[in-house]
């Protein structure tokens, strides 16, 4: 997992030269967070981002989290260049990504977060958040019939 690459990923100062960021060449999101479906392992909350209500993916079954390129463009929420990086669906089939956004920050129904999204289209969907931010919370329960986990907000 690049979790820890992404943490040190630098934004571009316009005083430096240009750095491009190292993502790991291959990241895994699922058939059903690119349509838009709930499946099992996932579930779907509204949050927002700069006061825009958007629709966000929670799936243990995506190693990093993603933010749609038409809600990046948007809200024209600035963009870090990366190396190109494969994204395999759960189709298997492999789609060339590339860039970042890093310290979008999230609010959730009950707490605001910060977090790094790599670009992606993603559908009907605005952001998927994976194992990336998952573990970061620690220990959890999740009701995956009533839809809810709760967690220690580490960190917020």
């Amino acid at each position: 997992m690049v979790a820890d690459d992404l943490e040190d990923i630098e934004m571009e100062d316009s005083t430096h030269e240009e750095e491009m960021v190292e993502v790991s060449p291959v990241v895994e999101l699922s058939l059903n967070s690119v349509v838009g479906l709930t499946a099992p392992g996932t579930f779907k909350i509204k949050g927002t981002v700069e006061d825009r209500e958007i629709v966000i993916m929670v799936d243990c079954g995506v190693t990093h989290n993603f933010i749609s390129l038409k809600l990046v463009e948007s809200l024209n929420l600035p963009m870090a260049e990366t190396t190109n990086y494969g994204v395999i669906m759960g189709s298997e089939k492999a789609v060339q990504g590339r860039g970042m956004c890093k310290g979008i920050i999230v609010g959730l129904p009950v707490l605001t977060i910060v977090e790094d999204f790599l670009l992606l289209e993603l559908g009907n969907l605005d952001m998927v958040l994976g194992m990336q931010w998952l573990q970061k919370q620690g220990a959890m329960t999740v009701d995956w019939k009533a839809l809810t986990m709760t967690f220690c907000c580490r960190g917020h």
